[in-house]
């Protein structure tokens, strides 16, 4: 585990003042796959297809 980061507290905050009905879980999972590939230049499109299929997971889910 990272040590304390802002910038997720700083998600988490707007999403509990803004978006109550997205569960935490998936705003730390889009956060940690945008910092798994934030200096990955070549890999652009890799972090796009990650948070595709976690939406349309979680979409799936949530409409069964």
């Amino acid at each position: 585990m990272r040590a304390h980061d802002m910038a997720l507290d700083a998600l988490l905050t707007a999403g509990k003042q803004y978006a109550q009905q997205v569960p935490e879980e998936l705003l730390r999972k889009a956060y940690e796959i945008q910092i798994k590939y934030q200096f990955e230049e070549d890999e652009r499109e890799i972090p796009l297809k990650e948070m595709s299929r976690m939406v349309e997971d979680y979409v799936n889910k949530t409409t069964i």
